[in-house]
């Protein structure tokens, strides 16, 4: 992507690694935000990287790294990594929440 060529920008797969690692510090279950910001704080970005401005068709991203650090997170989903079980709450699958089991009761005899 030709978006600033002086500065580096992250690939996908180091985001998708920040977020499963800040996933991790959260203990596995987050709401996107909190995610997102642990992801940029373990990544120690640089402030020229932190100020690339999202792109244009994507409103509410402040910047380009919360922008790929979004889209790392939708692919983990796709691929079953990460469980977005309700809305605006993310999880690891170990950590999704499970429907109960049906109560196994003895009937009278």
């Amino acid at each position: 992507m030709a978006y600033a060529p002086d500065i580096e920008i992250p690939s996908l797969g180091t985001c998708r690694d920040l977020v499963l690692s800040a996933m991790a510090e959260l203990g596995g279950r987050a709401v996107q935000r909190a995610v997102i910001f642990k992801a940029l704080e373990l990544g120690s970005f640089s402030p020229e990287q932190l100020g690339m401005p999202s792109p244009p068709a994507v409103p509410g991203r402040r910047s380009f790294i919360e922008y790929r650090l979004g889209e790392a997170m939708a692919d983990l989903k796709a691929e079953g990594v990460l469980a977005n079980p309700a809305w605006g709450l993310w999880s690891l699958p170990a950590a999704a929440p499970r429907a109960p089991r049906p109560s196994r009761t003895r009937s009278p005899r």
